[in-house]
């Protein structure tokens, strides 16, 4: 019964109906690369991916679409530009593990030419936390998850 309860009060009315919003606490089951002992937990990673989804919210002003996390990986950090084309490959390659997450939620550009209105919000990309710090070290918007 407190499921449903939950599931009811997270519906959002829509002129369709009743839908349900996407709950950012479920991950899905997240991929570490072989022979990796990652210091940081997949939920870890989680919080600081959707805070700063919450931070872009808050800088849009709306949200682009729910924030929900799509898939986690660990993988070494010098092949997370060949997971994530948008980001190439760094020069010298970073040493240690990152995290490459790909997530649903509001995407801003917090960088752009002087003089230009800003991109307007994407709803789908990807986040990369640096494991031994826990600092976002990449974002930006994809066209899908």
């Amino acid at each position: 019964m407190g499921r449903l309860l939950d599931l009811l009060l997270a519906c959002a009315v829509t002129a369709a109906g009743c839908a349900l919003l996407p709950d950012p606490t479920i991950l899905p089951v997240a991929k570490i690369g072989t022979g990796l002992t990652p210091r940081m937990t997949p939920e870890q990673v989680a919080g600081e991916v959707l805070a700063l989804i919450s931070q872009m919210e808050e800088e849009a002003g709306s949200v682009a679409r729910p924030a929900r996390i799509v898939s986690i990986t660990a993988t070494r950090a010098e092949n997370v530009g060949r997971l994530e084309p948008a980001l190439g490959l760094e020069q010298p390659p970073p040493q240690g593990i990152r995290w490459l997450v790909r997530a649903e939620g509001t995407f801003v550009a917090r960088s752009y030419p002087a003089g230009v209105a800003p991109p307007p919000a994407g709803e789908f990309g990807f986040v990369v936390v640096d494991d031994s710090t826990g600092n976002v070290v990449a974002y930006g918007a994809s066209p899908g998850p």
